[in-house]
């Protein structure tokens, strides 16, 4: 399944040799419907969590035709299955194909009577990832609380894990919903807290501090960012780690603020090239890729300002895949055209601007701050 959206994924990427096993079994039960499935089924986990996506969705849609040919006929199973080719198609740069699937397997589980199952929450959150991924977090919030619902009804506390109030409070800060993104973090840190877990902790506080900076609160947006690079020194969290990177992502933020940006470009620029070692082209690499296209910008850097726009925008348009709108896009193709209209090229500009403004009314409404800027520029450049 999916990892989420705030890129705590624990999975351990599994050695060539685990991966060159692995297929040997697949062919040796190939003439054992039941074996064969399962054998497809794990090999499909594998080539997920090695981000091969080619081998992925072949691996899927063969698991599901041997499942078939076996005869079985769990819901729940299949649901399984289905909700795994969802992924392989997102990880192929095409989530309306992947909405599709996890649309089905929703609806497997619940004429299976387990709606209200762990799988089916799962399967809500992976969605949900793959919707904001895609660029489209209105949708994304709206799966994420239905298995946010489910998790919480099924909790003896009524809590559901850090890592969904993560999911939802990265959701809430992409929509501009700040207090409600920084309830989100402040509870996913008490969580973290009781578990003893400092990666999500510095998570936690680095989410915090971002948001503060939204909220014009940059005191307490350096304070959080001190104690989560405290924490971070004192667990010997790795540098390269997801919460090592959000804290990066933080920091800039917070140095931004201030006028240190030469600092903050600095600090986006490690935290860029850790995501080029991953070779990784997610919804994070696109929002870094705009932070330096818009420092760049200030520093009078207008050409740096354009090509870190362009890279961004390359990045947003591949997640956005098959789907019509996304607001990575919208605020990628913003930074391209604040950079074309510094550079003096009109006309791209204006061209730019109003790409922008189109994504983001479709994906973040006509009244989100940025959707709001897309539309003050197109208006004002185009006179």
């Amino acid at each position: 399944m999916q990892p989420n959206i705030s890129s705590f994924s624990t999975l351990t990427l599994l050695a060539d040799s685990d991966a060159t096993y692995d297929a040997r079994v697949v062919a040796a039960a190939a003439n054992d419907p039941e074996s064969s499935w399962y054998c497809l089924q794990r090999r499909t986990t594998v080539a997920l969590r090695l981000n091969d996506a080619p081998g992925a969705l072949r691996f899927a849609r063969e698991a599901l035709r041997q499942f078939d040919r076996a005869g079985n006929t769990s819901g729940l199973r299949r649901a399984y299955l289905v909700a795994n080719e969802a992924y392989a198609q997102v990880l192929n740069g095409s989530p309306a194909q992947a909405d599709a699937k996890y649309r089905a397997a929703v609806d497997l589980l619940a004429s299976s009577g387990r709606a209200e199952s762990t799988l089916g929450a799962s399967v809500y959150n992976d969605w949900a990832i793959a919707l904001w991924s895609a660029g489209d977090p209105r949708a994304g919030l709206e799966q994420l609380d239905r298995g946010m619902a489910i998790i919480e009804r099924r909790s003896p506390t009524g809590d559901a894990t850090a890592t969904w109030y993560a999911n939802r409070a990265q959701t809430l800060r992409a929509l501009g919903r700040y207090d409600e993104a920084m309830a989100g973090f402040e509870r996913m840190q008490r969580l973290s807290r009781q578990d003893n877990n400092p990666s999500f902790e510095v998570y936690a506080l680095a989410g915090q501090a971002i948001v503060a900076v939204k909220l014009d609160r940059l005191a307490d947006a350096r304070q959080r960012v001190r104690d989560a690079d405290g924490l971070l020194r004192q667990a010997s969290l790795p540098a390269e780690g997801a919460p090592a990177l959000w804290l990066g992502i933080a920091r800039a933020a917070v140095w931004q603020s201030e006028g240190r940006l030469t600092e903050a470009d600095q600090a986006l620029a490690d935290v860029q090239a850790q995501y080029a070692k991953r070779q990784a082209k997610t919804g994070v690499v696109a929002e870094v890729g705009i932070a330096r296209s818009e420092i760049a910008l200030a520093l009078g850097r207008n050409e740096a300002a354009r090509k870190q726009a362009e890279q961004a925008l390359a990045v947003a348009r591949e997640g956005q895949g098959d789907l019509p709108h996304s607001f990575l896009t919208g605020r990628a193709w913003l930074a391209l055209a604040r950079s074309e209209h510094a550079n003096g090229t009109l006309v791209p500009a204006l061209d730019a601007i109003r790409s922008a403004d189109a994504q983001l009314r479709a994906t973040l409404g006509a009244a989100h701050p940025i959707t709001q800027e897309a539309e003050q520029l197109a208006r004002a450049w185009a006179r």
